[in-house]
């Protein structure tokens, strides 16, 4: 199932339920881009966290609805292994879901909870894209970006140690989209940017350039 969500609360073990991030996350029917940025002053943010891979169901009718997430590009070189989740949905209509991951301030692996809250998301089209080239300097080593809706994310590897992570919005009455949170250099701020729909919307596996970048459509579809 697909959807645009955000995070309202993370619990290690017993402890506390705390949100110390603006979490976007972008699940189409095989892929996700996953962005949690923290603000700093001035209205700054740095990632926290930002990645893009595949999601694969495993329960059967049976069980409780349960999922592998398996990073492809992830910012994080230590949570590099793929995690799975357990969810129910709440009586609010949030979803939690459990289970066991690497916590990065620890090091060690702990059960967490996290309460998911879905989006509204206008209909239209869906595509997950992955960045595989450059023509021009600066370039990226590796690039994900999602849009459904009126939300878009993006997550590019720019060097070894560096990465951006960005989230963007289509507003009603306004042309183009607006970039309503971006981390990373300041010299990458426009190496990916957010793309317009193509008419008629791509097929999976179509190759297309794009603000200098070459893209591979690893999803797309209509909603």
């Amino acid at each position: 199932m697909h959807s645009v969500s955000t995070r309202v609360s993370l619990a290690w073990d017993e402890e506390p339920p705390f949100e110390d991030s603006e979490v976007l996350v972008i699940v189409g029917k095989k892929y996700y881009v996953d962005i949690r940025l923290k603000r700093v002053p001035e209205n700054d943010y740095v990632i926290d966290w930002a990645m893009a891979g595949v999601k694969e169901w495993l329960h059967t009718e049976a069980d409780p609805p349960k999922a592998r997430f398996t990073p492809i590009l992830t910012t994080r070189s230590e949570l590099q292994n793929a995690d799975e989740g357990t969810f129910s949905t709440l009586d609010n209509g949030d979803i939690l879901e459990t289970g066991e991951m690497l916590d990065p301030n620890t090091g060690r692996v702990r059960r967490y909870s996290e309460i998911w809250r879905d989006l509204p998301i206008n209909k239209g089209s869906v595509f997950i894209l992955e960045g595989i080239g450059t023509s021009d300097a600066p370039t990226i080593q590796r690039a994900w970006l999602a849009k459904m809706g009126n939300y878009q994310a993006a997550v590019a590897k720019i060097s070894e140690d560096k990465f951006l992570a960005w989230t963007a919005e289509k507003v009603a009455g306004r042309p183009g989209w607006d970039v309503t949170k971006f981390a990373g250099p300041v010299d990458a701020a426009t190496i990916v940017l957010p793309i317009e729909d193509p008419s008629p919307l791509w097929g999976v596996g179509t190759l297309f350039e794009a603000n200098g970048i070459t893209w591979l459509v690893k999803e797309a579809f209509m909603t």
